[in-house]
């Protein structure tokens, strides 16, 4: 572009005509060329608009015209620089005076229209900045002039202006009455509807309801305008005055109370006529439902209105009508005709069904008459979201409309006509959620018409039926499926056998994914043979649809077996091998995702073991996949994402709503999901946010520690995917640069529309969350990743264009610190307190910053629940005096913010309309609210668990905003987030306790009187702490405090399952005065409530503690526990046997086993059948964890495991909380590395040692022992021979240090040996038997670590287990014990299982001629024949981890067997 160029169009209008052609041109080069010589030319600002205007006003082409219109409004108000203020002011004059001739002159309506858009625009600059003040009279004269086209070119702008520039209008309000007025009545149908707009537009902008009711005069008119544009058949017209209605109903719904009756009629008369066009009758209906959900600003309003719910009921039924039996539906093989025959009523039906129900209370949806009441419900959620839904947006759904569906939905389910058949079970599928309570209640009934639907004789009625079993499995379960489930699954199968419709099967098997996602383990066991057989049978000879549910059916089914999953995997995982190896054409792509999904769930059920050995070639394909060029539209990417990751546990939606997040099964799964259309939804299988929780990648959580190689395959693609920008753009309302997608959002912004893509949104929050997941599982191995995470999530705390995404990056930041502490305490280069101190910091003011920002009080929770637990996972020292004060002001803010909300929520109580129903809503408002302020609470606790004392004051600082939740006129629930930031107060400040104690001892007592379950229980919590940790302080309200225990333990409904929380509570507060006030108050009596209130059940962490503290008395004899003569030990034993048949949930597993201790030496003094008589009264799994528990256990193993091995070495720390693994081999012979693995008794969990110094190498077959604060190794070899590499050596770590030396101790040394047997006993390292150079050993030497010395020792007796090497020995009370080991070889040498024995062998050291002895086991079955195990002792019982089990497989397992 040249100057010549742009000079050429100055002065001639046909060369500026020639231009504006080419901008409007096809061709990319022309159009491009011509905009390059437009924006010079706006560098001459009189120049160009001249030409703009002449064009608009003399062009021969109305093209042209258009298009001038547009580019002047748009250089007039949006151009960079200002054109309009940098132009001569002759220019604006002859602007201003050209437009509004335009507005008389212009013959096209279309061209005018636009015109007035750059009036409206002009005007309202102008008259921000005191300019054209006389463009209003000019308006008033334009609608004043007759001429038809001028009225309603002026009125429109007035229209406009009222939106714009209310404040300048203001003032003429009293004069624009009349004119509208009149125009309303004029014989124009445009006219009218332009002064409908106006009058609309006012209402919805004016705040005073004083000049709102100055429009009241008008609303008849408005209706009549309606029905003109109705009656002369202008449904054109007659769909702008409903949208206009809408938006009045939606902003000021009490604007039509006066004329409700009438308006409502109306309405309703348009949505029921059949010959008008499905839009105009669809609107009619949305203005109805918008009426009906505005609970905020009409509580009550509608409702009230006679025969309104019915009336609207059957009309939106009889939307659901839209829809014709099309014969590609039946035919098709793929999602592509799943909505054909549906019409625009059956999809608004759906909608407005959903938002109708969710929006009328619980009366107002009872039976027909005769039927009794529902009873009132709360739905916090469900209330919050129809609150703040905007409108015509899809959201959470429905509660049922009782009254007209009791009498119609039966009706029509048995009418001739299939379509009412359809409509009646798609009904139930639509309401369900919203009506959850009173379906429940029904349940039975309601699964019996979905049944005989499964028996229609119309396919798309037995489709529908799936759908509403589907649907309502998900709303009503567990219930649904508990009580139902052995009819809805046979049903189900019986559905998949219907070859001639797969669209059917293909639904069917949709709705086993429903039902699997609220069922019980338990629940789907019996029915699993043959919804297994089935699915696989599908997969085989199923259509390309039904193959693709049936996976997807699977996934789901083994998400909810689990373990019970196990037994199917050798029939599955080679078909689902085939399947990702085959399925690579492009027809098949959905099916291999759909397979690669199956495959990480199936391998997350099964668990690591079992689905090791598939895992690589898994991974690999993934990484080739993702390497590979994968077409845009390739569902692998997103199913890749999703199978590398999951999500807490969601039930489908129905339908999408305009922004859905990907759908998930199971455990966050894309899926042939139970979810009808809606018009410009996005893509169908939308999912309902939960929170995020937080499984982590599927392949990752069923790999461990395992899939970090894997980890640079997947994370790049994380990362891009995470860090996408929002694809976007601002068009103005109705412009022809608006994307008519359904991939694409468009969001009123005042006079724009902001226009955003939804996919790359999508992608962009199933991204971080999948990292979420990924650090969450990895932990100290995702340490490499923190920091650029940490800067990728940190900025989106503030993304707003997607709630999930700001959900996730809060979520991953105590993720992220947790990863950073972790690797700071395994020594992983670059962590350290430092980095970790950084990254807080790094991470905290922008958290502050998005605190006080945040708009979504749900989102808002969330980042305070990270805070919290950022404030636990830091060093206290990490945060500065600035930043807790930065966080506490940002608390007050939220609280002032919550209560000024609440405040203004109670003001509805004075509308007239107010009623019980409306009072429900406001109560559940309210709770939805107090999520706000529990996160608040546990946040504030955080920060008194980390500081203790110094925060104090900060808490102090809040207790204006704290305490008048304490006011016993607030709710309960308010009330007892206010007691728990005082028990936490008072727990973890002892400053506090000392200020405060005396003064709200009284508080805590009162309301530990309360019949709120949970204030009691935070009360009674508090009264225990204070007890326990202020014993003086609290000594003077000790008899007052235990006679509020004793009452709550007393209650006739204490045990009941909603006050049994509190009643633990109690029992724990009361065994906190007895042990620290025994001495001052009855400490018998105490005793004896508190055995007569065993055992706790409900609250776990109150029930160890208890549990543990009665295991303590009693092993100290304790004569106020055992009671008189001991009378209290049958209540004793039968509590501890529920207790250890609960396994590890209401005791520690090291307390459990000395629980068992008690029972069995106690059982000599106990009258016959005590123990029997409790063991019979256990479920079948609770008599296995019992019987564990008395012969030994299996412990739980999380974190980073040692994995399957033998031949290695298991030591436990001298205080028995820590176990130790190193060494040993997975392959035959092959030495695994000399890693420390260190697990964690009380947590249950692994974690890799980083240790340094002179290491002993990789080896097998050595032994380990710990004696004080040194883990010994011994001997091992290194060989494949039995004796080549054969080691007599002797290495030290410092487990204080992690520092490995290597030891020669004085005195004779024990030949190089493997496979023998070492333990500690007496503070000596004893070491038996053994493969040596020459054969097998059965010496015994000893090495003392205080001589540094070495000696040989001599035992008697033939007991002494398998001569030769694999049996495992322990010391337990000065005695040596030996378990299981080898007899006798295998043919194939080390590389098979030789005959192992279980033998328990017991060598008495303390003797001083020392001789074996067999001990026989007693009960349970314990770790079975093995051999090349390690073994140890944990607080005198044995421990064995591993080995060779005799099907010669290698093991992983984790035993403690009690030596009692």
């Amino acid at each position: 572009m040249s100057a010549a160029d742009v000079q050429a169009v100055v002065g001639s209008p046909a060369n500026f005509e020639l231009l504006v052609q080419q901008l409007l041109s096809a061709d990319n080069a022309a159009r491009k060329q011509a905009e390059a010589v437009y924006e010079g030319l706006k560098a001459q600002p009189d120049a160009c608009l001249q030409q703009l205007l002449r064009c608009m006003r003399q062009s021969d082409k109305v093209e042209a015209r258009s298009f001038c219109a547009i580019m002047l409004r748009k250089a007039l108000t949006q151009a960079e620089p200002d054109m309009w203020a940098t132009s001569s002011p002759q220019m604006q004059a002859a602007i201003k005076a050209e437009l509004l001739r335009a507005l008389v002159e212009e013959s096209n309506r279309g061209v005018v229209h636009k015109v007035c858009d750059t009036v409206s625009e002009l005007a309202a600059d102008c008259l921000d900045k005191g300019s054209w003040p006389e463009v209003l009279p000019q308006l008033t004269e334009l609608v004043n002039s007759g001429n038809p086209a001028a009225m309603e070119a002026g009125l429109l702008i007035i229209a406009s202006l009222a939106s714009y520039s209310t404040n300048h209008l203001r003032p003429h309000l009293a004069g624009l009455h009349p004119l509208l007025a009149s125009c309303l009545n004029h014989a124009s149908i445009d006219v009218q509807v332009a002064a409908l707009h106006a009058c609309c537009n006012f209402i919805n902008a004016l705040d005073e309801p004083r000049e709102r009711e100055g429009f009241q005069p008008q609303l008849v008119p408005m209706l009549a305008a309606l029905g003109r544009c109705l009656s002369g058949g202008d449904e054109a017209a007659a769909q702008d005055v409903l949208e206009l209605l809408i938006e009045v109903a939606e902003s000021h719904p009490k604007f039509l109370r006066k004329h409700l009756s009438e308006a409502v009629g109306a309405l309703l008369q348009i949505a029921t006529a059949a010959p008008l066009e499905p839009p105009t009758r669809s609107l009619a209906a949305e203005c109805l439902v918008t009426l009906a959900e505005a609970r905020d600003k009409a509580p009550g309003m509608v409702r009230r209105l006679p025969n309104f719910v019915g009336a609207l009921f059957d009309a939106l039924m009889h939307f659901l009508l839209d829809v014709e039996d099309e014969p590609d539906w039946h035919r098709g093989d793929t999602d592509a005709h799943e909505e054909d025959g549906a019409g625009e009523l059956f999809d608004g039906g759906q909608e407005f069904l959903d938002r109708m129900a969710i929006a009328l209370g619980g009366k107002a949806l009872v039976p027909a008459a005769g039927a009794r009441a529902a009873p009132r419900r709360t739905h916090a959620a469900a209330a919050a979201a129809a609150l703040r839904r905007p409108r015509r947006v899809l959201s959470r759904r429905r509660r049922r409309r009782r009254r007209r569906a009791g009498a119609l939905l039966p009706v029509w389910l048995g009418d001739a006509d299939w379509r009412k058949r359809h409509a009646a079970l798609i009904c139930l599928a639509q309401i369900a959620e919203g009506c959850q309570k009173l379906m429940e209640e029904q349940v039975e009934a309601l699964v019996a018409m979905c049944l005989t639907g499964l028996r229609d004789s119309h396919a798309k009625v037995r489709w529908a039926a799936c759908q509403a079993l589907g649907q309502m499995c998900t709303d009503l379960g567990p219930e649904l499926q508990t009580r139902c489930g052995a009819a809805v699954l046979p049903a189900l199968l019986a559905a998949m056998d219907d070859f001639a419709n797969p669209r059917v099967q293909a639904h069917a098997a949709a709705a086993v994914v429903n039902f699997s996602e609220g069922c019980e383990a338990e629940t789907m066991g019996p029915h699993l043979d043959a919804l297994i057989a089935k699915l696989l049978a599908l997969l085989q000879q199923g259509k390309k649809i039904v193959q693709e549910g049936a996976l997807t059916a699977l996934a789901s089914v083994a998400d909810c077996s689990q373990e019970q999953f196990v037994r199917y995997y050798d029939a599955v995982m080679p078909l689902l091998s085939t399947i990702l190896t085959n399925a690579s054409t492009k027809e098949h792509r959905l099916l291999r995702a759909k397979a690669l999904e199956c495959v990480s769930l199936v391998g997350m059920a099964v668990g690591r073991e079992r689905f090791r050995h598939d895992a690589a070639g898994v991974m690999q394909l993934m990484a080739g996949l993702a390497a590979g060029p994968l077409e845009p539209d390739d569902p692998t990417h997103s199913y890749m994402l999703q199978a590398r990751a999951a999500h807490a546990p969601a039930a489908p939606q129905r339908r999408p709503r305009a922004s859905a997040p990907p759908a998930r099964v199971g455990a966050a799964l894309p899926h042939a999901a139970l979810l009808p259309r809606a018009p410009s939804a996005a893509p169908r299988a939308a999912r309902r946010r939960a929170p995020h929780a937080q499984a982590g990648a599927r392949l990752c959580k069923a790999l461990g520690p395992e899939f970090l190689p894997y980890l640079p395959v997947v994370m790049p693609p994380l990362l891009a995917a995470a860090a996408l920008e929002p694809e976007m753009k601002v068009a103005d309302p109705g412009g022809d640069d608006l994307d008519d997608d359904d991939d694409v959002e468009h969001i009123q912004l005042g006079d724009k529309v902001l226009a955003i893509r939804t996919s790359s949104l999508e992608e962009k929050a199933t991204a971080c969350n999948m990292i979420v997941c990924y650090v969450d599982e990895l932990r100290d191995g995702f340490f490499p990743y923190v920091q650029p995470v940490g800067e990728l999530m940190v900025p989106l705390l503030r993304f707003y264009f997607h709630e999930d995404v700001r959900r996730a990056a809060a979520a991953a930041l105590p993720h992220l610190v947790r990863a950073a502490a972790d690797a700071a305490d395994k020594g992983v280069p670059g962590a350290g307190k430092e980095f970790t101190s950084r990254l807080v910091g790094f991470m905290w003011d922008p958290l502050i910053a998005a605190l006080k920002k945040e708009p979504e009080p749900d989102i808002t929770a969330a980042m305070l629940d990270s805070l919290g637990e950022v404030v636990g996972l830091a060093d206290p020292g990490a945060l500065a005096a600035p930043q807790v004060e930065a966080a506490f002001g940002a608390f007050g803010s939220i609280l002032s913010a919550a209560e000024a909300r609440r405040s203004q929520r109670s003001k509805r109580k004075a509308a007239e309309d107010f009623d019980d129903e409306e009072e429900e809503a406001l109560a559940a408002e309210n709770e939805a609210e107090e999520e706000l302020y529990d996160q608040v609470g546990t946040a504030l606790g955080s920060f008194l668990k980390a500081f203790g004392d110094a925060a104090l004051p900060y808490v102090e600082g809040l207790m204006p905003a704290i305490a008048p939740l304490l006011d016993k006129a607030r709710p309960d629930e308010e009330r007892r987030i206010a007691l728990c930031v005082i028990d936490d107060m008072l727990e973890h400040s002892a400053a506090g306790r000392a200020k405060y104690l005396a003064q709200l001892m009284p508080v805590l007592l009162d309301a530990a009187g309360s019949d709120h379950a949970d204030l009691r229980q935070c009360a009674l919590y508090g009264v225990g702490v204070c007890a326990a940790a202020a014993p003086e302080l609290f000594k003077p309200s000790a008899p007052a405090a235990l006679a509020a225990v004793r009452a709550a333990i007393t209650r006739p409904d204490a045990k009941s399952d909603e006050h049994e929380m509190a009643t633990d509570n109690a029992l724990a507060a009361l065994a906190a005065l007895l042990e620290h006030h025994g001495d001052v108050l009855d400490g018998a009596a105490m005793a004896e409530l508190l055995v007569g209130g065993l055992p706790l059940t409900s609250d776990a962490v109150e029930a160890a503690k208890v549990h543990e503290f009665l295991v303590r008395r009693l092993e100290a004899q304790d004569a106020r526990v055992l009671g008189p003569n001991s009378a209290h030990l049958p209540a004793l034993v039968s509590a501890f046997v529920r207790v250890l048949g609960r396994g590890t949930d209401l005791v520690d597993g090291g307390v459990g086993l000395r629980m068992a201790g008690l029972l069995h030496s106690m059982g000599p003094r106990l009258p016959p059948g005590v123990v029997e008589g409790a063991f019979a009264g256990l479920k079948e799994k609770q008599q296995a964890a019992f019987s564990t528990y008395m012969a030994g256990q299996e412990l739980p193993q999380a974190g980073e495991s040692p994995g399957p091995r033998s031949s290695h070495c298991l030591a436990a720390s001298a205080g028995g909380d820590t176990l130790y693994v190193l060494c040993g081999e997975l392959e035959p012979r092959i030495p695994l590395t000399d890693d420390v693995y260190a697990y964690s008794v009380e947590r249950g969990d692994w974690s890799r040692l980083r240790t340094r110094g002179e290491a002993p190498g990789g080896r097998i077959a050595a032994t380990a022992a710990v004696i004080g604060d040194q883990l010994v190794l011994f001997g091992g070899r290194t060989g494949v021979e039995l004796g080549e590499g054969a080691r007599g050596d002797l290495h030290v770590l410092d487990l204080g240090s992690l520092t490995w030396s290597s030891r020669r101790p004085a005195g004779p040394s024990p030949a190089p040996r493997s496979f023998h047997a070492s333990a500690v006993a007496r503070g000596q390292l004893y070491v038996f038997g053994g493969c040596g150079a020459d054969g097998r050993l059965a010496d015994l030497w000893a090495y003392d670590p205080a001589a540094d010395a070495v000696f040989g020792a001599a035992a008697h007796g033939g007991a002494g287990g398998c001569a030769g090497g694999c049996a495992a020995a322990c010391g337990h009370a000065g005695h040596v014990i030996t378990f299981a080991g080898e007899c006798a070889p295998s043919d194939k040498g080390h590389a098979g299982a030789g005959d192992f024995c279980s033998m328990l062998a017991c060598l008495d050291a303390t003797s001083d001629a020392p001789a074996w002895h067999a001990v026989e086991a007693a009960g349970g079955s314990g770790p079975g024949p093995r051999g090349w195990f390690g073994c140890a002792a944990l607080r005198g019982d044995l421990v064995v981890h591993g080995g060779l089990g005799a099907d010669n497989a290698r093991r992983g397992d984790l035993w403690r067997l009690a030596l009692h």
